[in-house]
């Protein structure tokens, strides 16, 4: 629950992610953030790398709609 991003995984072969894109906002200020950024990022190709080894397939959610 650490840094607002998470998977959970509904079956053997599909699971959820959730990202908290408060930190891709243009609107946010960044110099609260320190480096969650680049570390949500770096867990999010991760899990998509798995996925590519594994055929898991994955449904994607953010915390802010694009357009914002």
């Amino acid at each position: 629950m650490e840094g607002g991003y998470y998977r959970v995984d509904l079956s053997n072969t599909l699971s959820v992610l959730v990202l908290d894109s408060l930190y891709y906002s243009a609107e946010a200020d960044t110099s609260l953030f320190g480096n969650e950024d680049d570390i949500q990022l770096n867990w999010f190709e991760s899990q998509l790398a798995s996925g590519t080894t594994s055929g898991r397939k994955f449904i994607i959610f953010d915390h802010i709609y694009s357009g914002v």
